[in-house]
């Protein structure tokens, strides 16, 4: 009852304590080095715009209320023993094939307007929802997002790939 009254009188105040929060040591980061978020078309094969304003605030949130803080928990299945796929992220994998790879470093030069050297691209997803793309350095248990495939152009299905590029106008 004491320590209501005085957390009552400190939010009169203006104050609010935060309590003490222990954060577990991570030895994982999910590194934004880059502008990994910019909007990329190349008005043929690729586009990473969206069809609104909500629809772009929808993925960011779920982005980072959701994927990330997976990707957090799961990074030893995901880059180590390499197996996303028993825990929910059917989409993850090293890209392998030549065209792909071709692809995945056009889009990256041309979003980050930077030219990467030799690393193994990584797609990184879950059944449905957004695909990131990036590279991953053991060394440091670091992943580095450098851009985002919302609408799967990297891999895309028949089945639900049938987009209309130009009526994806966010950003204009």
């Amino acid at each position: 009852m004491k320590n209501d009254k005085k957390i009552a009188k400190q939010k009169s105040k203006g104050v609010v304590k935060i309590p003490n929060v222990t954060v577990p040591k991570l030895d994982f980061t999910f590194r934004s080095q880059y502008h990994w978020l910019e909007h990329y078309e190349d008005g043929q094969r690729y586009s990473n715009h969206l069809k609104s304003a909500e629809e772009f605030s929808a993925k960011i949130k779920d982005l980072i209320e959701n994927v990330i803080p997976e990707i957090y928990d799961h990074y030893t299945d995901i880059f180590e023993k390499r197996n996303g796929s028993k825990i929910g992220f059917k989409h993850t994998h090293l890209i392998d094939d030549a065209s792909k790879s071709a692809l995945v470093k056009k889009v990256a030069q041309a979003v980050t307007k930077q030219k990467f050297g030799d690393v193994d691209w990584w797609q990184i997803g879950k059944t449905q929802g957004v695909r990131i793309f990036g590279f991953y350095q053991s060394s440091n248990k670091t992943f580095y997002p450098v851009f985002i495939d919302w609408n799967h152009m990297i891999y895309p299905s028949e089945k639900h790939n049938n987009l209309d590029l130009k009526s994806l106008k966010y950003p204009d």
